[in-house]
C-alpha cells in the first residue's frame, strides 16, 4: 500500500490566507493613497529654476552632440583620405573647419561657423557664432581630449558662454588582437 497523503490544504488554513491578502492589499492601497504634501511645499520659484535648470540641460547637450558629430566627421574624413586641405568640411551652414587637415599633426582646432546671422544647423536649431574644438588625439581613442569653446554663440536666441573637456579614460571598442 502505498502511503500518498491527500494533497490539500484544510478549509481553515484557506480562510486565514484570504484574509491576511486582504489585508495587506488594503494596508498597501491605504498606505498609497496617502496625501503627498511636499509638493504642496513647491513655490513658482522652485519652478521657474527647474525650468531653466531643464532648459540649460538640453542646450548644453545639445552643443555637445553637434560637437561629437562635427569631431566624428572630421575623423571619419580624415581617415577615408577624404579631407585634404583646410577647406570646409561641409558645404551647408554650419560650415565646419580644421586647421591640420592631416592625420599627423596634433591638437587639432575644429570651428564650427555658424556665421553673424541665424543659420538653422544640427537638429534644427536656429544658432550664430562659433563653438571652436580642439582635439587632442583621434575620435574615441584612449587619452585624446576634446574642448569645447563658445564664441559668441547663440541658439534660439539664447546666449551661452562657457568651456567644457571630456577626457577620454578608456577606449569603447573593442580590440582586435
Amino acid at each position: 500500500m502505498n502511503n500518498v497523503k491527500p494533497n490539500f490544504i484544510p478549509m481553515k488554513t484557506k480562510r486565514i490566507f484570504y484574509i491576511l491578502s486582504f489585508v495587506l492589499a488594503g494596508s498597501v492601497l491605504f498606505y498609497s493613497c496617502e496625501k503627498d504634501e511636499s509638493a504642496e511645499n513647491i513655490t513658482e520659484e522652485d519652478l521657474a529654476v527647474a525650468e531653466d535648470d531643464a532648459l540649460a540641460d538640453a542646450l548644453f547637450n545639445d552643443i555637445w552632440e553637434t560637437v561629437d558629430h562635427a569631431v566624428q566627421i572630421v575623423d571619419d574624413q580624415l581617415y577615408n583620405a577624404q579631407l585634404k586641405s583646410q577647406e570646409e568640411v561641409v558645404d551647408s551652414c554650419p560650415s565646419i573647419t580644421v586647421d591640420h587637415p592631416d592625420t599627423t599633426h596634433w591638437p587639432k582646432v575644429i570651428t564650427i561657423d555658424y556665421g553673424e546671422t541665424d543659420c538653422v544647423g544640427f537638429y534644427g536649431n536656429i544658432r550664430r557664432g562659433k563653438i571652436m574644438i580642439t582635439i587632442t588625439g583621434r575620435y574615441r581613442m584612449e587619452g585624446s581630449q576634446k574642448t569645447a569653446t563658445l564664441v559668441d554663440y547663440y541658439i534660439n536666441d539664447i546666449h551661452l558662454e562657457g568651456t567644457k573637456t571630456i577626457l577620454l579614460r578608456y577606449n569603447p571598442r573593442p580590440r582586435i588582437r
